[in-house]
């Protein structure tokens, strides 16, 4: 009897096998997917969130625009003044429209 039963778990171990690697390999793909739709999701939120920062500090720098603030309009970076009042100085004090 004995016989029988392992004549019939030989005859079908293949399928038996098969069966269980289609199944492993079903349940990882399903896992895969739902790891990169994690990610997906993830990444898109933190896009959304620097977005919103964004939307943030531009209407705060609008409202310091608006308050006549110069913070508002060249941020933390002002331009760089030039400590000469007059424009000949740049030539040492010499400037000749014929040589232009």
């Amino acid at each position: 009897m004995r016989i029988i039963y392992a004549a019939i778990v030989w005859a079908y171990l293949p399928w038996v096998i098969g069966s269980v690697a289609l199944i492993v390999l079903c349940y990882s793909t399903y896992r895969i997917c739902l790891l990169l739709l994690e990610r997906a999701d993830r990444r898109k939120q933190d896009r959304l969130n620097r977005e919103a920062e964004l939307r943030w500090r531009a209407d705060y720098q609008n409202n310091w625009v608006q308050r006549g603030d110069p913070l508002g309009t060249y941020g933390n970076y002002t331009p760089a003044t030039l400590p000469l009042t007059n424009p000949y100085d740049l030539f040492g004090g010499y400037y000749d429209d014929d040589v232009r």
